[in-house]
């Protein structure tokens, strides 16, 4: 990789890009700091694709990016302190350059990672070459140092220097590198694969947090099938997921259970993305479900309680809101009323209790998870939207 960056014009209309970025990227440069849009976001307006979001980095350190923002601006982070800025109703990741960790004669997972260096040294610290491209939106040109380009043209996905070495560093790279092949259809290279697949017990080495979210954010790729394939062939899943692994193992029909809710999870055509509470609901809906029919002495909070007994280790991993675990345990215990047919008893919903129900901020999750759990099992989604007639409140009609 050279030491002279490769420079382009920018092959796309500046109007692309989001311009409270482009305002914050102007702001740090004014107060003298050098400064790039960089990563996913020019990755793909490259590839013709709408960034979720446009990441920053920059020569100024978080203090500095603070002075310039001030209260629009709060530090985040530990390992990395970042600096999150409000402009608008949008938020901006801020991240100082990097510089490469200190040399030791064994290579250990980062727990920490704050050398501060120039834009050259960020671009050699990052996961795949691909991420690693920066964006001037006042010259209107990208850098790049590590061949990203070439990589993107030949649909690749390759580390930055020895993926045995990187993968150590930070094993949720190998989370990223799944989830990224998946969702842009890359292919890894040979190196790349072998790593992911030699190196895959490292990945408990992470943090419990970041795995867990790591666990959410491939399930809203809507390319999940795939990417649990791959976790399941990498042998992840007793690391990331320990109760859904030990659940798959006690039966070979649950692996074509699981994966099919998953499908159905990727089939959704979603607005917006879908809630923490809603994802939680589909990946363990089959393993509640299933216990619910087994109980004996089936009561009317049954439900709810094998949906918290499944749901809590997560919880305790992910360190989630309170309120994203309540929502989901509501979400899996209302499908034994709306859907009768999987619960030992009929309890249904009574006319009095609509009103109450129509007022709770999972019902509509819970009836979207409930149309992805008919697909699945592929039945007549009817049923669903029977409810949604019943359940949600009609918008008022215009004279």
């Amino acid at each position: 990789m050279s030491s002279a960056p490769r420079v382009i014009d920018l092959p796309f209309s500046a109007k692309r890009l989001d311009r409270r970025a482009v305002s914050v990227v102007s702001q740090l440069r004014q107060a003298g700091h050098e400064t790039y849009l960089v990563g996913g976001c020019v990755r793909d307006l490259l590839l013709g694709l709408s960034p979720k979001d446009f990441d920053i980095a920059t020569s100024a350190t978080p203090q500095q990016v603070r002075r310039v923002f001030g209260r629009r601006s709060r530090i985040i982070g530990k390992r990395f302190p970042i600096v999150h800025v409000r402009s608008g109703q949008e938020i901006y990741e801020i991240a100082t350059f990097r510089s490469a960790p200190k040399k030791s004669k064994e290579t250990k997972t980062l727990a920490r990672d704050t050398n501060y260096g120039t834009v050259e040294s960020d671009a050699l610290r990052r996961d795949f070459t691909i991420n690693a491209l920066y964006l001037d939106p006042e010259s209107l040109k990208i850098y790049d140092w590590t061949d990203g380009l070439g990589d993107l043209e030949k649909r690749l996905m390759r580390s930055i220097g020895d993926p045995n070495v990187r993968f150590k560093e930070d094993p949720v790279r190998i989370l990223r590198l799944i989830k990224f092949m998946r969702r842009l259809d890359f292919d890894p290279g040979p190196a790349e694969i072998d790593a992911a697949r030699s190196l895959a017990s490292v990945v408990k080495e992470a943090a419990a947090a970041r795995i867990a979210d790591e666990v959410l954010r491939l399930m809203r790729t809507k390319c999940m099938t795939g990417v649990f394939a791959d976790l399941f062939e990498l042998k992840l899943l007793p690391t990331m997921l320990p109760e859904v692994s030990h659940w798959l193992k006690q039966d070979e029909n649950n692996y074509q259970l699981l994966s099919r809710q998953l499908a159905a999870l990727d089939s959704m055509p979603w607005r917006n993305s879908p809630s923490g509470a809603l994802l939680l609901a589909c990946l363990y809906g089959p393993m509640v479900e299933q216990e619910v029919m087994a109980t004996s002495n089936y009561e009317f909070h049954t439900p709810q309680r094998v949906a918290v007994s499944w749901l809590r280790g997560f919880q305790e991993r992910a360190h989630m809101p309170r309120h994203v675990l309540s929502d989901a345990k509501h979400i899996l215990a209302l499908q034994h009323r709306l859907d009768t047919d999987i619960a030992p008893k009929k309890h249904g919903i009574s006319s009095k209790a609509i009103g109450p129900l129509r007022r709770q901020p999972y019902l509509k999750d819970a009836l979207r998870y409930c149309e992805i759990r008919l697909l699945a099992a592929g039945r007549d989604t009817q049923l669903c939207q029977d409810w949604r007639n019943k359940l949600l409140p009609k918008a008022p009609s215009r004279r």
